[in-house]
């Protein structure tokens, strides 16, 4: 028995619902976990001692402070994150000043980051679009 033009597209609608929805919710647990890689990374660069690092070397936290200010916002929607330090000087360790050298820490984390970032949102994808999840029919 055929369908009538009417069952048939409210199917495709209702699958391409469930499709929008796993994507929204998959791709969202990726920038979460994306996030806190980047977040790990940079932390785990940042040298730690008492001697003040060298320019062009990630700067020495030596009271823990810049660790500690390395942090993870997520937008309402799950699909955006920020990590980012809330300390003024950290842009001036990034960057440099007129006085100082950088001593980059942000943009090597995220390049050496940035392999594993890809492998969880490409992971997040696969599994948003699993027949399984999708519950598809797969009979033809």
């Amino acid at each position: 028995m055929a369908s009538s033009p009417i069952s048939l597209t409210r199917l495709v609608e209702s699958r391409l619902a469930r499709v929008a929805r796993a994507v929204e919710e998959e791709l969202a647990a990726g920038v979460a976990e994306s996030a806190e890689e980047l977040r790990n990374e940079i932390r785990d660069g940042l040298q730690t001692g008492p001697s003040p690092s060298q320019p062009g070397e990630p700067p020495t936290d030596r009271s823990g402070s810049l660790t500690d200010s390395i942090q993870v916002h997520t937008e309402e929607s799950g699909l955006r994150a920020t990590v980012r330090s809330n300390l003024d000087y950290a842009a001036y360790l990034e960057f440099g000043t007129i006085n100082m050298a950088a001593r980059p820490f942000m943009r090597p984390a995220l390049e050496r980051a940035r392999p594993r970032i890809t492998e969880i949102m490409a992971r997040a994808v696969r599994l948003a679009l699993n027949p399984q999840r999708l519950g598809a029919n797969r009979e033809r």
